[in-house]
């Protein structure tokens, strides 16, 4: 796959496919509709720079609240995205803005600019796999050891405006 392809990827995420919930009961329709996420192959790795995600995430987002706009929605939602590393994918997802908590069985920890999710995806060393010597059974899991997945966490509002500048 070349970089154009990889990157017009983004383009072909419908708007109106995004499952705009009314309430908190449709969790798991959001979740199935709403999630959605982006690999790369080790090969296409080298090409791909963090800017040319950013731009594309940017102009999702702006696409999205456009469409919040135009169809008038008295509901709120949040864009979020995380780097899932035992899938080595980026994803990203939207929910109604009165679910008290991310959907997520695990500590988050929201940061402040989603470069670095998208970074912690590009600079990880299993695009091609996780070897079989890094696996760990679960049954040596220490319960004690909580997981803390990074989030990004950005509310969508109708009126905001496509930004030009890189983070």
């Amino acid at each position: 796959m070349k970089k154009e392809i990889f990157l017009k990827q983004f383009d072909s995420f419908d708007i109106d496919d995004f499952f705009l919930a009314e309430n908190i009961e449709e969790l798991d329709i959001e979740i199935s509709r709403n999630t959605h996420w982006i690999d790369l192959d080790e090969k296409l790795l080298k090409n791909i720079k963090s800017v040319d995600i950013i731009d594309k995430l940017r102009l999702l987002r702006h696409n999205l609240n456009a469409h919040l706009d135009k169809i008038g929605t008295e509901f709120s939602y949040k864009y979020y995205s995380w780097f899932d590393e035992q899938a080595c994918q980026f994803r990203f997802s939207i929910i109604n803005s009165n679910h008290k908590n991310l959907p997520f069985g695990c500590h988050i920890n929201i940061v402040n600019n989603e470069l670095e999710i998208v970074k912690s995806f590009l600079e990880s060393n299993y695009h091609g796999g996780i070897p079989y010597d890094e696996l760990i059974s679960a049954e040596y899991i220490d319960e004690n050891e909580k997981f803390e997945l990074n989030v990004y966490v950005e509310e969508l509002s109708f009126d905001q405006k496509y930004p030009q500048e890189h983070s």
